[in-house]
């Protein structure tokens, strides 16, 4: 039986079909950790979407930028143009540089994205991958795209409708977590803004931030229950601060550098955490009637 410190082994990685976005938000490439992505190519395109459009930090908040486009006879997302009017690459990029000159990355990632910006795009699925495909190797993260044959209206892991600037359905396994940003000070952490906000102000870090969003319901179950017990035994003087500390980095080290090849079923995760609960109070209770501190 599973210890209650010991990892919990990741889930196999299904397929995810997802649309590709402009700039796409932290939660859109949270969900490229996966390693394979099917991108939906013969969707209707949707306006007042991330299809075109994602939101940046700035001194006055969250700033959207989007991105004009022109349709034909065809109004699928693979033959939406991308409309000159207006200038708007140069628009976005000196937005881009007002609102992140001053952060720490700007300098190191802008001749990264400056190019993307010099370039003229006609269709807008082409500049979004590129896009998408340069962000996904500052950061770090494999994964393999592979476009639809057709359009298919449901798909077992969905998120052409999970991402979104609107009301979206609670995602169970995506909570953004704090970051440093530039106008914090000013207006407050705002999460799920694009992609490059990470980037520029965090830098390589950034995989970490994207790790640390993307989980489980059942992980963050765990990490609750977790919380919570050793809360109690530090209340009721069963731990000191210093070891509750020490027990806390060290389910963290566990969790970082332990990997289970193994896929578990939630009966068994959940099983494991009751098990796991029992013994560590046990232990701890008993350790309370003559063991030091040290010896738990």
């Amino acid at each position: 039986m599973r210890g209650f410190l010991d990892p919990i082994p990741p889930f196999k990685n299904k397929e995810k079909t997802m649309y590709l976005a402009y700039l796409p938000p932290v939660q859109h490439l949270a969900e490229l950790l996966s390693g394979s992505v099917l991108l939906e190519q013969h969707e209707t395109f949707q306006k007042q979407t991330l299809r075109n459009r994602c939101l940046i930090d700035s001194p006055n908040g969250p700033l959207a930028l989007t991105v004009p486009v022109v349709h034909g006879q065809s109004r699928l997302v693979r033959d939406t143009r991308v409309s000159t009017h207006g200038n708007w690459a140069r628009l976005h990029w000196n937005a881009l540089q007002s609102s992140y000159y001053n952060s720490p990355f700007f300098e190191f990632y802008q001749d990264d994205f400056r190019p993307l910006y010099e370039r003229r795009w006609d269709y807008l699925v082409d500049l979004n991958q590129a896009i998408t495909q340069t962000c996904c190797d500052l950061i770090g993260i494999h994964v393999q795209f592979r476009p639809t044959d057709d359009y298919q209206p449901a798909a077992p892991e969905d998120f052409r409708t999970r991402i979104t600037p609107k009301a979206a359905p609670p995602d169970p396994d995506f909570r953004p977590q704090p970051y440093y940003q530039l106008f914090a000070p000013r207006h407050g952490f705002l999460p799920n803004l694009s992609i490059a906000d990470l980037l520029f102000c965090m830098g390589p870090e950034a995989i970490l931030v994207l790790q640390a969003s993307k989980g489980s319901s059942l992980m963050w179950e765990y990490q609750r229950k977790l919380d919570e017990e050793e809360e109690r035994l530090w209340k009721a003087g069963i731990l000191s601060q210093e070891k509750l500390k020490e027990l806390m980095t060290t389910d963290l080290h566990k969790k970082e550098e332990k990997e289970e090849k193994e896929s578990v079923s939630e009966e068994e995760i959940l099983k494991g955490i009751d098990q796991g609960l029992k013994e560590m109070k046990e232990r701890h209770e008993s350790g309370g009637k003559g063991k030091t501190l040290e010896e738990l």
